[in-house]
């Protein structure tokens, strides 16, 4: 498989010195989250796994714990609080954005919509993949003009369409089908458990999200 152009694109944004931030969107079961681990590969054949969490305080800690490495957030979890969950996220999002030059990890956030991160932090994504089906990518470039105090949206354009993507190769994959989907599948029956006692009672309770170092 020849590189691809949004890769040849992400190599060069690293070669300058730059830590790409790179959201992959689409509908569920559209192949997301394979399609950012393909990515993670291709950018540095070594990665693992271990890189790549669907929670949001590993997330920090793996931020906090690397330097130029890739880092993937599956934002796939069930919260108990809509809410406050986008509250956190957005906390999240923040203290990327403002250790970016110094810690320098190039960031995969894997959502359904690209709205989903706040309006003050959209400026900072670099690329966006919109993975339309299984094996299918449409990669857009982001581009935010600095010198324009209006509320307007960054300007994207397409870096490439490509089709017929493969899967990440089966070191990486199949260990992620294997122990990553049902470590997820439990985190949701838990959250869901959870989320039934809590009507039961009647008494909403907040997630324990304070001790994140944001």
């Amino acid at each position: 498989m020849s590189q691809s152009l949004a890769i040849t694109y992400l190599k060069n944004q690293i070669r300058r010195g730059y830590a790409p931030i790179v959201l992959f969107v689409g509908r569920q079961r559209s192949g997301k989250t394979a399609t950012s681990m393909l990515f993670a590969h291709q950018l540095d054949p070594s990665w693992t796994t271990d890189l790549m969490t669907f929670k949001i305080e590993d997330f920090v800690d793996l931020y906090d714990k690397h330097n130029k490495k890739i880092l993937i957030l599956d934002e796939a979890s069930v919260p108990l609080d809509p809410y406050e969950h986008m509250n956190i996220t957005q906390r999240v999002y923040k203290h990327v954005i403002d250790t970016q030059a110094y810690k320098q990890n190039i960031v995969f956030l894997v959502l359904p919509f690209a709205r989903g991160i706040g309006k003050q932090h959209r400026d900072y994504v670099n690329l966006i993949v919109y993975v339309k089906r299984r094996g299918y990518y449409v990669a857009k470039a982001v581009f935010a003009a600095h010198d324009d105090l209006s509320s307007r949206p960054p300007f994207a354009w397409i870096v490439e369409e490509k089709a017929d993507v493969p899967l990440p190769p089966p070191h990486i994959w199949k260990p992620y089908l294997e122990i990553g989907q049902a470590v997820y599948k439990q985190s949701i029956m838990e959250a869901q458990k959870i989320r039934l006692a809590l009507k039961g009672q009647g008494q909403p309770k907040k997630q324990q999200y304070d001790r994140l170092p944001l």
